[in-house]
């Protein structure tokens, strides 16, 4: 009977850290909102990252891995077309910013893992997916983002953070190590 109690006590344990966790996520997507608001007032400003070697934006706190595949995509989801070489110096703060608020909803993914592991739940969740993009679309809406561009953005980030859910040292691809974007996992 105690065994039964401390199983049951332990599966409780793990579904309030998953329930913790998703509304933690909640929240993290609502700062990766504000932040592609934020970047959405400049234009896309693809010659910025053409024409800048990659080392030069490592030194200026882009992820080399993750830049490419995930922030670009993002940014060019929510900007407007365009290039203004104006706006490069400004650019950098909200990028990084949007950077590590994206690389964090990713690897919060080995928290998630755990839990789920801990439950026997799978990794996909389809219901839980649906939820996070009809939130993220009418926030999108709420602050004149794309909505389309938007769903786009966080089909990306889900799909990643699944990515790390199945194997956790897929972290290290998008650059766990690196000064740009710290490890935020509990």
């Amino acid at each position: 009977m105690q065994r039964l109690f401390l199983l049951f006590s332990a599966k409780m344990s793990f579904m309030n850290k998953l329930d913790e966790l998703r509304t933690r996520i909640d929240e993290m997507d609502d700062g990766i909102l504000d932040a592609m608001a934020f970047r959405s007032r400049y234009m896309q400003n693809k010659r910025f990252y053409e024409e800048t070697p990659p080392d030069k934006l490592v030194r200026h706190g882009y992820n080399a891995e993750m830049t490419p595949s995930v922030l670009l995509p993002i940014i060019y989801s929510v900007c407007e077309p365009g290039d203004d070489e104006r706006e490069w110096p400004m650019i950098r703060g909200p990028d990084i910013a949007l950077q590590r608020l994206v690389y964090g909803r990713i690897v919060i993914g080995r928290d998630v893992a755990a839990a789920k592991l801990a439950l026997g739940l799978a990794t996909e969740d389809q219901t839980r997916e649906e939820c996070v993009l009809t939130r993220a679309y009418a926030r999108a809406c709420e602050l004149g983002l794309d909505p389309d561009g938007v769903d786009s953005s966080f089909r990306l980030i889900m799909e990643n953070n699944k990515l790390v859910q199945r194997y956790p040292g897929a972290a290290a691809v998008l650059g766990t190590t690196s000064q740009s974007c710290p490890s935020t996992s509990a």
